[in-house]
């Protein structure tokens, strides 16, 4: 069985043809590994219209409608294809979550190509490679060496992860390759979507969103350290399937043939080849860069018994080489300090106020279990009604989505939020059933609201009744005899069972009676979190 994707060395130049040449002034990577390089293009591109353009539906009506005709692809595909956030859900919710089957042909796909995901489908780690190119590679003096203690790091942040999950609590979203390009790229922008979108969008910087673009940027400025460090040394959805390569059929070869020059361990950029030229397997990404610098083909890819006989046998991962006692010792105390975390209050999912989910999440015990804060459905949602939260609600709050009610309010034609969630934790609810779950109440100041003071109004009970919520009704004063007292005004009134706390009669009297009457200082009605 031949894997090789890569192109042979070439040393007279005057025999390279058009196609060569033209490779060679893209750079050396894509004059040895062509196929990888192209791969990592189309797929950087899939996710950023996936996101920018698929998941990003400006309305002003119909959104669940602009959604269904863009969707030929589902727009939360690469946060599923993270094996590291449907695994982290599935244990720490105690639920099936449906990303895990793309998560199975992904790894069925690393048993004949290890650690593919990394090398050529991870938008985060194209982003990097890009990074390093333009600013990391040329700061060469402040490069580690490519050996120590924190190559290890990943693996601790990955049974931190997994230990956490198994307690109940989801702290992979935070560090997770996917979710973390994923909101980094998404909190980056969406303030500057008002600019463009054709529905009004609140949209502003916060505290939120710096934090989730600041984790993003750190990812990409620690190249500075050395050629993808953050892959190689601090990736927890690396390091599993680091781990699962100790299934793999098929690996990197090295021949008899072998001068030792060095080509191929300078060419990669994931550390995979040893000192002696022979393979760490954990590592190894498949990326083939080395197999189109070696001047005399002395390697080759192919099956994984193929390498019987070569001078330099691939190195298997062994329990030794990846999961040493320290790193075992180590992600036992960092899952240790999340649980003293938890307990101490600072991931309490108890912390902080009561927030309004989106509709259709799961119960909030749940929800915290199964979201994993990667910002999609804040990103995706056309009113603004979604934002990230704060510190205050605790560590395990931080970055999941609620309703804003006091800036847009939720449209009764969207249910986007629920189709982008990869996990599951807000419900991919059909139009009639996300119309009548509740997220919240509407309560009416009667010291505030105008018709209360006796001034005709209604506005509230009129735009209810056009979004087809009959919500709200109008209530008479009568006197003794059952009679209407004369001159008395139709006063609103809030009817709790048909209330979803979409937060459309909020936004109707701030818009008209606060901002453009100015009869106000303050909406009359405000959605509250129920219960």
């Amino acid at each position: 069985m031949c894997l090789n994707l890569f192109v042979p060395y070439q040393k007279d130049l005057a025999r390279r043809g058009f196609g060569r040449r033209l490779l060679g002034l893209l750079g050396p990577s894509w004059a040895s590994a062509p196929v990888r390089r192209a791969v990592q293009v189309l797929a950087l591109a899939a996710f950023l219209v996936l996101l920018l353009y698929v998941g990003m539906p400006a309305g002003p009506t119909r959104m669940a409608d602009e959604l269904a005709a863009r969707e030929r692809v589902e727009a939360e595909s690469f946060l599923r294809l993270d094996p590291l956030v449907a695994v982290s859900a599935a244990v720490a919710g105690r639920t099936w979550v449906p990303a895990l089957i793309w998560v199975a042909v992904l790894l069925a796909v690393c048993l004949v190509l290890p650690r593919m995901f990394c090398g050529y489908v991870c938008p985060l780690g194209t982003l990097i490679d890009l990074f390093d190119w333009a600013i990391g590679g040329r700061l060469k003096f402040l490069h580690l060496r490519r050996r120590g203690w924190w190559v290890n790091l990943r693996y601790v942040l990955l049974g931190a992860a997994l230990v956490a999950a198994a307690g109940g609590w989801l702290v992979s979203g935070y560090v997770a390759a996917i979710p973390v390009v994923t909101r980094g790229v998404a909190f980056a922008i969406g303030p500057l979507r008002s600019a463009w979108a054709e529905s009004p969008r609140p949209g502003s910087w916060s505290l939120e969103h710096a934090l989730g673009v600041g984790v993003f940027a750190a990812v990409l400025v620690l190249g500075v350290l050395g050629g993808r460090f953050w892959c190689r040394c601090l990736c927890p959805s690396g390091a599993l399937l680091s781990v699962w390569s100790a299934l793999r059929l098929a690996g990197r070869h090295v021949t008899s043939a072998c001068v030792s020059c060095g080509r191929c361990q300078k060419a990669c950029s994931f550390d995979a080849i040893k000192d002696d030229y022979s393979t760490r397997a954990a590592d190894c990404t498949f990326c083939q860069e080395c197999g189109g610098t070696c001047p005399v083909a002395a390697i080759r890819f192919a099956g994984r018994l193929a390498g019987s006989a070569d001078k330099r046998a691939a190195e298997a991962p062994a329990a030794g080489a990846v999961l040493t006692r320290r790193v075992v010792l180590a992600g036992g105390l960092s899952a240790a300090a999340v649980s003293l975390g938890a307990g101490s209050g600072l991931l309490s999912r108890k912390a902080g106020t009561k927030v309004i989910r989106p509709p259709g999440a799961l119960p909030e015990d749940r929800f915290l279990d199964t979201c994993v804060r990667c910002g999609q459905c804040i990103h995706s949602c056309p009113t603004g009604l979604l934002g990230p939260v704060g510190l205050s609600g605790g560590l395990t709050g931080l970055w999941t989505p609620r309703a804003r009610t006091e800036l847009a309010a939720c449209d009764p034609t969207c249910n986007v939020c629920g189709q982008v969630c990869p996990t599951g934790a807000i419900r991919a609810l059909p139009l009639p059933e996300k119309r009548k779950a509740q997220m919240g109440l509407a309560a009416v100041d009667r010291e505030t609201c105008l018709a209360w003071r006796g001034e005709v109004c209604g506005l509230c009970v009129i735009t209810c009744r056009a979004a087809g919520y009959e919500a709200m009704v109008e209530d008479i004063q009568f006197d003794e005899m059952g009679m209407p007292i004369e001159g008395s005004v139709p006063t609103p009134i809030v009817l709790p069972d048909r209330c979803v706390g979409c937060g459309l009669c909020q936004q109707t009297c701030l818009t008209k009676n606060v901002r453009e009457l100015k009869k106000l200082a303050t909406e009359a009605i405000k959605v509250r979190p129920r219960g």
